[in-house]
């Protein structure tokens, strides 16, 4: 159910499409799936926020103490549905004020996660990076985020963008 605003004729012209459900324009063109909150370009069935073909992408973010003797889990996705991704993680540490950035690259073999953090920036050098390692739990893939022993307990606050190959 949608209607068109601004709908001229000949080689149609929209500015504007709305409606409640599903769309779909052309098969495996297009598809905007509202119940789900994704988008599908080149891909009927997307998997994440956005797919365009066998690329999803995703964010998210979240906030809570750290620990430095157990890891925070952030669940980034269904291991049978993405392989390998490459992960931008932004952590602000809202007790000290310090802020890190992290490039991380994961893979998995379904029963085992894999991370490799390749470039990382903090803003205060003297104190220790949050760790960021990777495991599987059931269907999650998640990336496990632990402090430094100085900063434990601290509150921080995670941004997490992924890019991720499809299965």
């Amino acid at each position: 159910n949608g209607h068109f605003t601004s709908l001229n004729s000949g080689a149609l012209t929209a500015t504007t499409i709305t409606g409640s459900s599903t769309l779909a324009i052309d098969t495996d063109v297009l598809k905007v799936d509202v119940a789900n909150d994704r988008v599908g370009v080149k891909q009927g069935t997307p998997l994440a926020t956005l797919q365009m073909k066998s690329i999803g992408f995703e964010y998210i973010s979240g906030s809570g103490a750290l620990s430095s003797s157990s890891a925070t889990n952030v669940v980034i996705f269904n291991k049978t549905q993405f392989r390998s991704a490459k992960i931008m993680v932004e952590l602000v540490n809202s007790t000290d004020s310090r802020y890190e950035a992290h490039e991380v690259l994961l893979t998995h073999t379904g029963s085992a996660a894999s991370v490799t953090t390749y470039g990382s920036v903090r803003s205060d050098t003297s104190i220790a990076a949050v760790t960021i390692g990777a495991d599987i739990n059931s269907n999650d893939v998640r990336l496990t985020l632990t402090a430094p022993s100085s900063q434990n307990g601290d509150t921080y606050a995670h941004k997490i963008g992924w890019q991720a190959f499809a299965i």
